[in-house]
């Protein structure tokens, strides 16, 4: 038994010394199972953190704070931290590339690789940019005496951009049940004259609400509208079954406020039945009528001294709709400095400015001082609007002399103009003896009062009558001056000029007549003779010349220098018929005759011309267009034309059909009858591709008219029209650069001819000049040769038209002064003719690109 104890006792004490021997081992093990837990846990975090935070980058649309979502640094930096699963991110770095080219390498953007962080946020995204988040945590063992170094765990995210995405919708299948909501439509009627818009305070917006019940069940009132601009809303009382809808209404009434800023804008929102819609913003535009007029007065109006001092005051009234704000600036030609209060001007209000002037002796020798002036505000909107010139008069001499004329415009010769001459003493004795003497006519002062007192004022006549010279010069001038004797001395009046205007009104009539009227037959000659009437009220002058569209040259050596109003003359010119004339079945000449005004300048006819029939009976004629002229897949819409054209001797009259092997129900409805000898009308049609139709290559259909003629039918010819598919995707072979060359081949793998327009270069700006293009060739002819330089930057190296047809090629090769190497922004563009064939680029890995990724 004490041998047994013994044994016993001796193997829990091995045991306990095997497990002490054992355990630092099992505490490292799970030391370590531990910090390499730790380790895989923060990887996941940082991964986790990049990929939130490259999705929030990547959202379309704006932040809360109208930021976009990819210019948003704090924001994305914030959605990384907050699926972090560690207390914290060591880095966040934000980059943007162009996305990647066909090699698997980012495209760098302008400037290089953009970086948020560094405030170089890239505007106006384009499809197919990348944004880049790279995330970064630091990992250090907890305890650090094992031998786990710290170390820096990275891992970058990237997601494109989308500036935009065309979305085709199918109609929804048979059954589909819309969403449980509800919309909301608005429309807004201005009571102004200038509706849709507002102009003036208390003009009424009036709102119509559509609610239309989207859900499955039928709502029932009451119903309510929330807008922030609108009151007094009501709606109909009444239950919206699936699918129907009811109308409210509600009334604003614009205030100042509302047109000084432009719009007004509401926020609008319908509930019904518990559905709440979506938000809907109305705008309503004001119309500005901006106005100042302005008015001066001088104080005193009567300066007879050399240094007396005026003092002239400015009314800016605002005449117009919207408020105007200073700086006011009024500029006045005599006065240097006018002062101006400053602040804002409600329409019907005014603010005063003010300037002073000192009489010189050159004033009082010329008897008044006249001066004008404007004046400038702003509008709401920050821009200046300028009022109208505003002019006053200050007397300087004792006698002043005024004229004016009735009346002050005249239009025709033997007109009568009464001039009358007002005279005011403006001295301290009395004046008399009193005449007027003008340079133009003779003046009657017989009626005047003499002597003229202080104060007084009294008149003289005069008239004249308008001469043909007198329109001719477009003015009629003349200069007066008044006499009299003041205190036994003679006196004179400052002088005056009277202006009176002579409207004129150059005017030239063409008649056209063509003889024979029927020319049934190609190779007849048709003479045109040409009536050029002086129809306005001056004189025309030489060079005459008529400009017809079937006519030349026209014969007009015969026109006289100058040409009297009511006086004409004939030119003439011969047009041969040629088959397309008969084809047509009439000839309709468009012409136009010019003469030269008084002034200088071109006066032109309107147009005139004759018709001469060519096919003697009714006839119809179809032509048919389509836009686009070429598809390359299935879905496309292709509109058609359908031209009916009267190519006969009589009108054509509705109604009006066309019948197409392709297109049912083609659309007539706004063509116009009756269709005159020579004329159009069109009808129209819409077709949309099918797979099939890209299969076979081309779209042919062909198509008939008709019309009626004198109240009959009559039918057209069979207008057919082709429309090719092309599948466009010319590409060249790469090959090496040689020593002094490279070349490429362009294939035209497409289904239509392509037409190469021009070839354009793009050097680097550093580009060593010993290694510039001396010659290209295209298809084995030289395009071009020479020697281009780096500067400028792009070179175009040809311009002109070289055709591809379907399936050929041509080869390119280009010719440097020395070995090349290869700059990364250089590169040769090949430009097509074809819109759908963008371009064919040589970059610097000798590839060929098109737009949209391919090869």
């Amino acid at each position: 038994m004490l041998t047994g104890i013994h044994r016993s006792e001796k193997t829990a004490a091995q045991t306990m010394v095997e497990f002490a021997l054992v355990l630092p081992v099992l505490l490292l093990v799970m030391y370590g199972l531990i910090e390499a837990g730790r380790l895989m846990f923060i990887y996941a975090s940082v991964t986790t953190a990049a990929r939130q935070a490259a999705r929030y980058g990547s959202a379309t649309g704006t932040n809360e704070g109208g930021t976009p979502f990819y210019q948003d640094c704090e924001g994305i930096i914030a959605a990384a931290n907050r699926v972090a699963f560690i207390n914290s991110l060591s880095d966040v770095q934000i980059s943007y590339d162009g996305g990647l080219d066909g090699s698997g390498n980012p495209i760098p953007l302008s400037g290089g690789n953009d970086s948020c962080v560094q405030g170089s946020k890239p505007s106006n995204p384009q499809n197919g940019w990348r944004i880049n988040i790279q995330v970064t945590a630091q990992y250090s063992p907890i305890i650090p005496f094992m031998p786990f170094e710290p170390l820096t765990i990275t891992t970058t995210s990237s997601r494109t951009l989308v500036a935009g995405v065309a979305i085709d919708v199918p109609a929804p299948p048979q059954g589909w049940s819309p969403s449980e909501t509800i919309t909301l439509t608005v429309n807004a009627v201005s009571s102004s004259p200038y509706a849709p818009y507002y102009a003036a305070v208390g003009d009424v917006i009036t709102y119509t609400y559509i609610i239309t019940n989207g859900t499955s069940h039928t709502l029932t009132p009451p119903y309510q509208i929330i807008d922030d601009k609108a009151t007094g809303i009501t709606c109909q009382s009444a239950d919206i079954p699936p699918g129907g809808s009811i109308t409210c209404s509600g009334t604003y009434t614009i205030t100042q406020a509302d047109i000084d800023n432009g719009r007004v804008t509401s926020i609008a929102t319908a509930i019904a039945g518990g559905y709440t819609s979506s938000p809907v913003q109305t705008d309503v535009l004001a119309v500005w009528f901006p106005d100042i007029t302005l008015t001066k007065s001088p104080s005193p109006n009567v300066a007879l001294n050399v240094g007396q001092v005026v003092t002239y005051t400015y009314t800016l009234l605002n005449s117009g709709n919207v408020s105007l704000s200073s700086p006011f600036i009024v500029s006045d030609n005599k006065v240097a400095n006018v002062s101006c209060p400053s602040g804002s001007i409600a329409p019907n209000a005014s603010v005063i400015c003010s300037g002073t002037y000192t009489i010189t002796s050159a004033d009082v020798a010329a008897g008044a001082v006249t001066n004008t002036a404007t004046a400038t505000a702003r509008k709401p909107n920050g821009d200046p609007f300028t009022s109208q010139q505003a002019s006053a008069t200050v007397i300087t001499k004792p006698l002043f002399l005024s004229v004016s004329t009735s009346p002050m415009v005249v239009n025709s010769i033997n007109q009568t103009i009464v001039y009358t001459y007002t005279l005011r003493n403006a001295g301290s004795s009395p004046i008399s003896s009193l005449s007027v003497t003008d340079t133009r006519i003779s003046v009657d002062c017989s009626a005047a009062s003499d002597p003229l007192m202080p104060g007084q004022t009294t008149t003289c006549s005069g008239t004249y009558v308008t001469t043909q010279a007198d329109l001719d010069a477009g003015v009629i001038t003349s200069q007066a001056t008044a006499s009299g004797i003041m205190d036994g001395s003679p006196l004179t009046s400052n002088q005056v000029t009277a202006s009176v205007t002579a409207a004129q009104n150059p005017q030239i009539t063409l008649t056209v007549a063509a003889d024979p009227t029927k020319a049934l037959t190609v190779g007849t000659v048709v003479s045109y003779t040409y009536t050029l009437t002086n129809s306005g009220n001056v004189t025309l002058h030489s060079p005459f010349s008529v400009s017809d569209s079937k006519v030349s040259p026209v014969d007009c050596s015969s026109a006289p220098a100058s040409l009297a109003p009511g006086a004409s003359f004939t030119c003439s010119g011969t047009y041969t018929i040629t088959q397309a004339d008969i084809d047509n079945g009439s000839v309709i000449d468009s012409a136009t005759a010019s003469g030269k005004t008084p002034s200088g300048g071109t006066t032109t006819s309107a147009s005139s011309g004759a018709t001469v029939i060519t096919y003697d009976a009714p006839r119809l004629s179809l032509e048919k267009s389509a836009n686009p002229s070429v598809v390359s897949q299935s879905g496309e819409t292709i509109t058609y034309t359908y031209t009916l054209r009267n190519t006969g001797n009589t009108p054509l009259t509705s109604p009006f059909s066309v019948s197409d092997d392709k297109i049912p129900g083609v659309d007539c409805s706004g063509a116009v009858s009756p269709i005159p000898i020579g004329g159009s009308t069109a009808c129209t049609a819409r077709y949309i591709v099918t797979s099939d139709d890209i299969t076979a290559g081309s779209i042919t259909n062909h198509a008939t008219a008709t019309a009626q003629a004198n109240g009959s039918p009559l039918t057209s010819n069979t207008a057919t029209k082709v429309v090719p598919v092309m599948v466009c995707d010319p590409r060249h072979s790469p090959f090496p650069p040689s020593p002094f060359n490279f070349r490429m081949t362009i294939y035209n793998n497409g289904s239509i001819t392509l037409t190469i327009s021009t070839i354009v270069i793009y050097y680097n700006s550093s580009t060593p000049a010993n290694q510039w293009i001396t010659q290209l060739t295209l298809g084995g002819a030289t395009i071009w040769s020479g020697k281009s330089g780096p500067s400028p930057a792009t070179f175009n190296a040809f311009s002109g038209s070289v055709t591809i047809p379907p399936g050929g090629n041509k080869i390119l090769t280009v010719y440097f002064k020395k070995n090349y190497t290869v700059n990364n922004s250089e590169r040769i563009t090949v430009n097509f003719a074809e819109a759908q064939c963008a371009s064919v680029v040589l970059d610097s890995s000798n590839t060929a690109r098109q737009p949209g990724g391919l090869p």
